[in-house]
C-alpha cells in the first residue's frame, strides 16, 4: 500500500500486533503500587519522595501542627536555654542508614521539652537531584557546643547506649544520660517488648498506627528526605521517649515498685554508661592469626570433605540399588508450577544428586530415610536433619552422621566467629566495638552483638586468642568464682554449702562426699598429696552438673542426657541431693509457690523475673474458635449464653475432678462433640516452675556483675594505674591497663569485685585474676601443657605427642607451641602466637 509520500508499508495482520501498536500509541502506562515504587530502583526519586510524604502525613500528620524543624544556630541556642530552665529533656539521634556508630554520620538530633514543640535540628540532609548539603543546617561543632551546656539538666533518652555513642562519635561529646524508657521497660515488665513505639502505641496512645522507620524510608537514603518531612517522624520519637518517661515515673514511684525504681536508678542507668564506654573503646583484633585460624579450618574442613567422600562410596551400591526403585522416580503428586505456567516436579531420584550433597537437609533427609531406610527419631520432625537427629542416628549405626556433626560444628565456628571477627573491626579505628545490651535476657542478663562474644564456645580457646591487648598494655580479667552456687547457699540458707565456703572447701567435692558417704579428698582432682585422682574428678564433674542443673531447673530428662544416666539414675542423684540438703529442696519449693501466688520471682535488690504461665489452670477449657475465656458472640440471647456457659463449665468441672492423663483424654474426646477444645497447661505450668529458681539465681548474678562493674567505674586506683574493661562475659570480666601496671591493677581488681557484693550475698565472692597478653592465652597455654602431660602419661613416644599438637594447632608457631608443652610460656611480654 503507498502512503501520502509514495512509500510503501503493510498494515498489521494479526490482532496481537495491532493491540501493541495501539497501546504504544496511545502511550499507556500501567499505574506502579506504592510498594513496587518504593522497592524499584529505576523509579524516579520525586516519585518514591511522594510515597513518603504521603505515608508519612497519613500516619504522622496529626503532629504536624505541634513539630518545628530548627534550622538557625541562635534558634537552636535558645532551645537549650529553654531545656536548662525547664531541667529536663528528651533527645534522640537518627543516622544515615545505619547501626554503626562509630562510622556512621548524624542525620539529625531530635529534641522534646515539657510543654515545646516536637523539634527536629537537621545535620546532613542533601539535595535529592544534586546531592549536596542543604544550606541553613547545623553542624556538629554546634551540636557539641550546646549539648555540653546540658550538663546539670536531666536527660531522657530511648536506647541510650547507641545515642551516647552516635553523638560522641559524631560530635565529639560523651553526654551523660538519666533516663532511658527502654530500660525502664525492661525493669517493669521484661516480658513486653521494648521498642519505643510499641511502648507507646501499648501504654500512651493505643489509636495510632504502629509504624517503623523503615515502614516510612524503605529503599531510600535518610538524607534524601526533606527535613520537614523527616521531622514528623524523628521529632515525634522523641516526643514519645518523654510521655514514656512520666508514664515510667508513676509506675515506678507507686509503693510496690520501690525496689524496682531503686534498681533501675542506682545499677542498670549508671551500668548502661560504663557499657557505653565499653563499646566505646572497643578491643583490639590479630587479623593476621584470625587469618592463620581461617585457612586451618578449612583445611580441616577440607579433610572431613575426603571422609565425607570415602564413606558416600562405600554406600554407592545402595543409592544406585535404590535409584531403580520405583519409590524413588515417583513423582510428586502435585508438582510446583512456574510462573510461566510449566509444571515442573522432581523426583526424589532426581533431586537426589551424584554425589550426594550433604550439606543439602532435603538430600540428606532422602539419602537417610529413603534409601538407607532408618526410621524417624524425632515424631515431630520424621524427616530431620538437625544436630540431635544426627546424633540419635549416628547411635543407631549412621557413621555419615558422626563425620557431618563434625563438619557442621567446624563451618559454624567459622562462619560465626572465626571469618566474621575481623569483619568487625571498625575502619575507624582499627578496633572491634562489639555491643552490650545491659538487659539482653529476660533474668536480667547482659547479651552481647556485633559480633555475640558471649556465645563463643568455652572449649574453643583458639578463636579467644585473637583478641589482644592494645600496644604497650595487658589484658588483666576478674572472674567470679562458683557466682551462682555461692549466691544459691547464700540465698537458700543452707548451713552445710555455707560452711563449706566459709572453710575455703571445694562445694563440688563437699557435695559429692555429702551424697556418696566418702572423704573430702575421695572426690577432688587430685589426692591430698597432689597426685592425680581420676574417679574424683569424675565424681566432682557429675556433681558439679547435678549443682549447675538445679540452678538452671533441668529435670532428670535431661540431666539423665548431661550425665549419660538413666532417667532413673538421675532423678535418685537429684532426690540424694536434695535428702543431704533439704534447706536448698525448701528454698527451691518455696520458689515455685511465691511465683504460683504472685506471678513473678525476686532476686537481689528486688530483680523481679515475671513467670505468668506459671498461674495457669491445669487445663483451659473453650469454644472452638473462641478467646480462652469463653466470650459468647455478640448479639445473641442471654438463653444461649447462659447455655454456652453452661457447657464450658461442664468441662471444666470434669477436668477439675479428673485422676490422670487416661480420663482427662475420654473427656477431651466428649468435649470435640460439643465443639469444646480442652487444652493441657502442664508443659508451660512446669517450664515456669523450672524458670523460677533459675530466674532468682541467674538475674542475682547480674546484679552482682553489674555492681562489680559499677565499683570498677569508681574505683580511683584503678583508673590511676590506667585499667579501662573492654568485655563482660555473664561473671567475667576483661580490661586492659599498661603492662607495667598489670599485676597491681590484677591485686586490686579482685579486691574491688569481691567488696562489691559483700552487702547483697552474705557468702564472700571468690575472684580469680589473670593476666595475659591474648584473651584466654593462660588457659590455652595450661590446656596444651595438660594434654602433653596425660599422653605422656599414658606411654605415648614424646616426640610423637609433640607432632600431633604441632598439626592439631598448625596456625601457631611451634616455638610457641613448645613453650607452651613444657610449661615455661611467658605472659610477661608480648608473644605473637
Amino acid at each position: 500500500m503507498s502512503g501520502l509520500w509514495g512509500d510503501d508499508f503493510e498494515l498489521p495482520k494479526t490482532q496481537d500486533v495491532i493491540r501493541a501498536v495501539k497501546a504504544k500509541t496511545e502511550n499507556k502506562k500501567k499505574e506502579r503500587t506504592e510498594e513496587q515504587i518504593m522497592r524499584a530502583r529505576a523509579v524516579d526519586i520525586d516519585d518514591k519522595l511522594a510515597v513518603i510524604t504521603k505515608n508519612v502525613y497519613r500516619v504522622l500528620g496529626s503532629y504536624a501542627s505541634n513539630t518545628q524543624v530548627i534550622y538557625d544556630y541562635e534558634e537552636f541556642k535558645a532551645f537549650i536555654d529553654k531545656a536548662i530552665e525547664k531541667g529536663k529533656v528528651a533527645i534522640d539521634t537518627e543516622t544515615n542508614n545505619t547501626l554503626d556508630t562509630t562510622t556512621c554520620k548524624i542525620m539529625g538530633l531530635c529534641l522534646y521539652i515539657d510543654g515545646e514543640k516536637n523539634t527536629y535540628i537537621p545535620v546532613n540532609h542533601v539535595d535529592p537531584h544534586t546531592k549536596e548539603k542543604l544550606p541553613n543546617q547545623i553542624t556538629e561543632e554546634q551540636i557539641k557546643e550546646q549539648l555540653s551546656r546540658l550538663d546539670n539538666t536531666f536527660t531522657i533518652f530511648h536506647n541510650y547506649q547507641f545515642d551516647y555513642k552516635v553523638i560522641g562519635f559524631t560530635c565529639g561529646i560523651w553526654m551523660h544520660g538519666d533516663w532511658d524508657t527502654s530500660i525502664g521497660a525492661k525493669i517493669l515488665n521484661e516480658n513486653e517488648e521494648a521498642k519505643l513505639k510499641v511502648q507507646y502505641v501499648t501504654h500512651i496512645d493505643p489509636s495510632i498506627e504502629r509504624y517503623n522507620i523503615n515502614s516510612f524510608f524503605e529503599n531510600i537514603q535518610y538524607e534524601l528526605v526533606d527535613p520537614k518531612v523527616f521531622s514528623l517522624y524523628a521529632a515525634t520519637d522523641a516526643y514519645m521517649t518523654y510521655k514514656l518517661y512520666l508514664y515510667q515515673k508513676e509506675l515506678f514511684e507507686q509503693e510496690d515498685n520501690a525496689q524496682l525504681y531503686n534498681l533501675f536508678k542506682t545499677v542498670e542507668m549508671p551500668v548502661s554508661r560504663v557499657v557505653g564506654d565499653m563499646e566505646k573503646v572497643g578491643v583490639c583484633i590479630d587479623k593476621e592469626y584470625a587469618k592463620r585460624l581461617e585457612d586451618s579450618y578449612n583445611k580441616r574442613i577440607s579433610e572431613i570433605d575426603k571422609e565425607v567422600d570415602v564413606e558416600l562410596k562405600h554406600l554407592e551400591p545402595r543409592i544406585a540399588q535404590w535409584r531403580l526403585t520405583s519409590e524413588a522416580n515417583k513423582k510428586p503428586k502435585k508438582a510446583k508450577v512456574t510462573k510461566d505456567g510449566n509444571e515442573y516436579g522432581k523426583s526424589k531420584n532426581e533431586q537426589l544428586s551424584d554425589p550426594v550433597k550433604v550439606s543439602s537437609p532435603a538430600q540428606l533427609a532422602i539419602l537417610i530415610y529413603d534409601v538407607l531406610q532408618y526410621p524417624p527419631v524425632d515424631k515431630d520432625k520424621p524427616r530431620s536433619t538437625d544436630s540431635d537427629a544426627l546424633e540419635e542416628l549416628v547411635k543407631k549405626g549412621f557413621k555419615l552422621g558422626e563425620i557431618i556433626l563434625r563438619r557442621r560444628g567446624l563451618v559454624k565456628l567459622l562462619n560465626t566467629y572465626i571469618t566474621a571477627i575481623p569483619n568487625w573491626v571498625s575502619s575507624r579505628d582499627n578496633r572491634l566495638h562489639a555491643g552490650f545490651n545491659t538487659l539482653g535476657a529476660a533474668t536480667g542478663r547482659m547479651s552481647s552483638s556485633s559480633p555475640n562474644l558471649q556465645n563463643i564456645p568455652s572449649h574453643e580457646k583458639t578463636i579467644r586468642l585473637m583478641f589482644i591487648a592494645s600496644k604497650g598494655c595487658s589484658f588483666v580479667g576478674g572472674d567470679f568464682s562458683q557466682q551462682e552456687p555461692r549466691l544459691l547457699a547464700a540465698m537458700s540458707g543452707d548451713e552445710q554449702l555455707i560452711e563449706a565456703y566459709n572453710n575455703k572447701r571445694d562445694l563440688y567435692a563437699t557435695v559429692a562426699a555429702k551424697i556418696n558417704g566418702n572423704d573430702y579428698w575421695d572426690n577432688m582432682e587430685v589426692h591430698e598429696d597432689g597426685t592425680p585422682n581420676p574417679d574424683g574428678k569424675k565424681r566432682r564433674g557429675a556433681v558439679k552438673t547435678l549443682v549447675l542443673a538445679i540452678l538452671y531447673g533441668m529435670g532428670a530428662d535431661s540431666l539423665s542426657v548431661s550425665l549419660n544416666y538413666t532417667k532413673e539414675q538421675a532423678q535418685k542423684f537429684i532426690d540424694d541431693f536434695f535428702a543431704s540438703y533439704p534447706t536448698v529442696h525448701k528454698f527451691v519449693d518455696g520458689n515455685n509457690s511465691f511465683a504460683k501466688k504472685n506471678g513473678y520471682v525476686i532476686g537481689v535488690l528486688g530483680r523481679r523475673r515475671r513467670l505468668p504461665d506459671i498461674q495457669l489452670p491445669r487445663y483451659t477449657v473453650k469454644r472452638d474458635g473462641s478467646s480462652d475465656i469463653f466470650n459468647p458472640i455478640l448479639g445473641t440471647d442471654k438463653v444461649s449464653e447462659k447455655r454456652e456457659d453452661s457447657i464450658v463449665k461442664k468441662y471444666k468441672d470434669k477436668v477439675a475432678k479428673s485422676k490422670g492423663w487416661r480420663e482427662v483424654k475420654e473427656i477431651t474426646e466428649e468435649a470435640k462433640k460439643e465443639h469444646v477444645s480442652i487444652i493441657s497447661n502442664s508443659g508451660f505450668i512446669s517450664q515456669a516452675e523450672r524458670q523460677a529458681t533459675n530466674s532468682i539465681i541467674q538475674g542475682s548474678a547480674s546484679t552482682v556483675t553489674k555492681l562489680a562493674m559499677l565499683a570498677i567505674d569508681r574505683d580511683r586506683e584503678l583508673k590511676r594505674l590506667g585499667f579501662r574493661p573492654l568485655i563482660t562475659v555473664h561473671d567475667e570480666i576483661i580490661g586492659e591497663c599498661p603492662t607495667e601496671n598489670a599485676e597491681e591493677v590484677s591485686k586490686r581488681l579482685g579486691d574491688v569485685m569481691i567488696e562489691s557484693a559483700l552487702d547483697v550475698c552474705s557468702v564472700r565472692m571468690k575472684v580469680d585474676c589473670s593476666v595475659t597478653e591474648r584473651w584466654y592465652s593462660d588457659d590455652f597455654s595450661n590446656l596444651v601443657h595438660g594434654m602433653y602431660e596425660d599422653a605422656i602419661a599414658d606411654g605415648k613416644e614424646p616426640m610423637s605427642v609433640r607432632n600431633s599438637i604441632y598439626h592439631k594447632y598448625d596456625f601457631i608457631s611451634t616455638s610457641v607451641l613448645d613453650d607452651m608443652i613444657d610449661g615455661n610460656f611467658n605472659f610477661e611480654t608480648r608473644t605473637d602466637i
